[in-house]
């Protein structure tokens, strides 16, 4: 990549991100980022993303840090081509108009005063386990902090989970899908079952405990929960509910999605590595600069643009709109162009 192009690279990603907008909207260089991008195999750009969020941890480490609870999720991203059984096309369209399928990328975040700060991410091949995933990206926190719950959607929910999280003492909280077992339960008005399933790993066969508890007519629900924790009733509701608003979370990262037609996945994964990057900056400044993402989003693409651009884009405003520039800002305009040429 030339130098020329690095160095305007942050802004052209800041103004896309900010815009909710494809590259080739508004740069002629989207083509040459592209082409860097197509260079770079998946492999090495996911090792760069772990070496990235490692420091991130270490980082983290410094502040004291400890008793996280971590939430794992998954967001998915749609596509609107052709799905070839393409191995980063996920058939899930997750109901959106004229999608065809989504990439899907799974998350870590940490989870305090109701904030959540991104910690791990990577994308989702169709052949990637949730649970292999989990118990990467688990270990390698644990390697700075101490765990002291763990929440996952209903997803993730599983024996291969129940006994990962069991072989790490680690306590968690995943909501459970009504499977036929579980509607049994439900039926016979059970409040805590426990089922032992065999799993094989290295050719080995183990005994997974699978320990539900279900609880009912709670916050006008009934709730089935795979659970290692001692926690009962609304206790267990209110812990569980501290993942609760990931997607809106997500919804606010798309706000810095930047669009593209591409099914290159490190081209996919780059831009959403860019919009998590720019919610977590948000989540640390917030009470600093007190705006929205949205807000910040306009002040950080604004930030690194050139006075001249700014200019620019203020006259170009007016004239779009059909606004008269005044003999003040035409003198503005003049004088200010003048002294950067």
């Amino acid at each position: 990549m030339s130098s020329a192009l690095r160095t305007i690279l942050p802004t052209l990603l800041f103004t896309a991100s900010e815009q909710n907008e494809y590259l080739e909207s508004f740069s002629k260089h989207a083509d040459a980022i592209g082409w860097h991008l197509n260079q770079v195999d998946i492999l090495d750009f996911a090792d760069q993303i772990d070496g990235f969020y490692e420091k991130r941890l270490k980082e983290l480490k410094k502040h004291n840090l400890n008793n996280l609870t971590i939430a794992f999720d998954e967001t998915y991203i749609p596509y609107y081509g052709k799905n070839n059984n393409h191995v980063w096309i996920h058939k899930y369209n997750n109901k959106v108009k004229g999608a065809t399928g989504s990439y899907k990328f799974i998350v870590a975040s940490i989870v305090a005063h109701e904030q959540r700060y991104v910690i791990s991410m990577l994308p989702m091949a169709i052949c990637d386990q949730s649970v292999e995933i989990v118990d990467f990206f688990l270990n390698r926190i644990k390697k700075y902090f101490h765990v002291s719950l763990v929440l996952l959607d209903r997803g993730f929910a599983s024996k291969e989970l129940a006994y990962n999280m069991e072989k790490h003492d680690q306590k968690y909280i995943a909501l459970c899908p009504k499977w036929k077992n579980v509607k049994k339960f439900l039926q016979e008005r059970k409040s805590y079952v426990v089922e032992e399933k065999i799993i094989r790993e290295h050719r080995k066969e183990h005994i997974a405990k699978m320990q539900y508890v279900l609880e009912y007519n709670l916050l006008k629900y009934d709730w089935i929960f795979l659970t290692n924790t001692q926690l009962r009733g609304i206790d267990l509701i209110r812990a569980y509910k501290a993942r609760w608003g990931i997607e809106t979370t997500f919804r606010v990262m798309d706000q810095a999605d930047i669009k593209s037609k591409s099914t290159n996945i490190v081209i996919r994964t780059f831009f959403f590595l860019i919009s998590v990057i720019l919610y977590d900056i948000w989540i640390q400044k917030r009470q600093e600069i007190e705006c929205t993402f949205t807000q910040f989003l306009d002040v950080l693409a604004t930030s690194t643009k050139s006075i001249h651009s700014v200019l620019e884009e203020f006259k170009n405003a007016k004239l779009k709109l059909g606004i008269k520039i005044t003999r003040e800002e035409e003198r503005i305009l003049s004088f200010s162009i003048e002294k950067i040429c």
